[in-house]
């Protein structure tokens, strides 16, 4: 009797890191639910899911909209989801100060990099309580730790410090429930976010990522790791 596949979900799955992931997941044999915002234009995801040789499911879901991530949620009653990967998420400018700071802005990049995956994790809790690895990882960065001395992207340093914190809560307060819950570093990544100028390809931080999540359990999760095993402080 052949074995079902696991599923995890990835967000953002379109482009960047999150379409890494889900070509890296896919190929080791996981069931890939990939969400995006647009999905109609993510041509590159269209074309992984229509391979043969890809398990991928493509599925529309705005992680800000409550009603969006309600609606993927009973499309999903009753699956098991053994990963959660909250990837989505969006960075501010470098180049603001505390007199021309954008507080509308701030608060855009608050709900999308730290309420959202919130959100997500809430609604998905029952599928995830069936999974077997009940594992949820975050798409954090050390520009979140309190620990780092560079300064500028206020906003997106802030909303992964709050990301980093209330999930490292979350992840106390399932640990009972066996579930782990991480906050990952993907490295400087070549991405449209990260700029050609980062240290490493798309392909080495997926592949590194995948390892750490397949490989970290709760006791290993008190810190934010690195896509290269290495454990950060908060």
């Amino acid at each position: 009797m052949q074995k079902s596949p696991k599923n995890v979900i990835i967000t953002g799955a379109n482009r960047g890191i999150g379409l890494a992931l889900t070509i890296q997941f896919a190929k080791a044999g996981y069931h890939v639910l990939a969400t995006a915002r647009k999905p109609l234009q993510a041509v590159k995801l269209i074309e992984l899911a229509d391979t043969d040789e890809h398990n991928i499911s493509i599925f529309k879901v705005d992680v800000t909209n409550k009603m969006s991530v309600n609606n993927f949620a009973k499309t999903i009653i009753g699956m098991p989801i053994d990963i959660l990967i909250n990837n989505a998420g969006i960075l501010d400018t470098y180049n603001s100060s505390i007199d021309d700071i954008d507080l509308v802005s701030f608060a855009e990049v608050l709900t999308v990099n730290t309420l959202s995956p919130i959100r997500l994790m809430r609604a998905v809790m029952p599928n995830l309580r069936l999974g077997n690895t009940k594992k949820v990882a975050n798409i954090s960065s050390f520009m979140g730790s309190f620990e780092g001395t560079s300064t500028g992207a206020h906003a997106y340093r802030t909303s992964k410090a709050a990301l980093n914190r209330s999930m490292q809560i979350f992840g106390l307060e399932l640990a009972d429930e066996g579930f782990t819950v991480m906050n990952l570093h993907p490295g400087w990544v070549q991405t449209d976010m990260g700029g050609p100028q980062a240290d490493i390809d798309v392909t080495t931080s997926a592949t590194g990522l995948l390892k750490v999540i397949e490989t970290t359990k709760a006791a290993d999760a008190k810190h934010i790791i690195g896509y290269n095993g290495k454990t950060l402080s908060y």
